[in-house]
């Protein structure tokens, strides 16, 4: 599926296949939350951090697929996840710190 195309062009760094593959995936399946998920990801890694902050916020607290999830959990399990791959995170401390933070 496209999300997943998706996330293998996240963790080999073809970024600029990503955004093409998370639009598909939401025409396609556009009750999954999962593209939407990976979009933060993708502006961090291409260092638009503004619009990435301003989505981890926006979207942190909200419910995600699985039950009793929010997509902070998603957010933290990917970001885990690409640095696992050997994939340096610019400003992935304070993005986790917001992530983390109450507000």
């Amino acid at each position: 599926d496209y999300n997943s195309l998706a996330w293998y062009s996240l963790v080999t760094q073809k970024l600029n296949d990503v955004a093409y593959y998370l639009n598909q995936s939401m025409k396609y399946d556009p009750e999954s939350k999962y593209p939407i998920s990976n979009k933060p990801l993708l502006f961090l890694l291409q260092g638009h951090y503004q619009e990435a902050e301003a989505l981890y916020i926006k979207l942190k607290d909200q419910p995600f697929e699985e039950p009793n999830s929010t997509f902070k959990d998603e957010f933290l399990e990917d970001l885990a996840l690409v640095e696992a791959e050997g994939i340096k995170i610019k400003n992935v401390k304070k993005i986790r710190r917001i992530l983390k933070s109450k507000k």
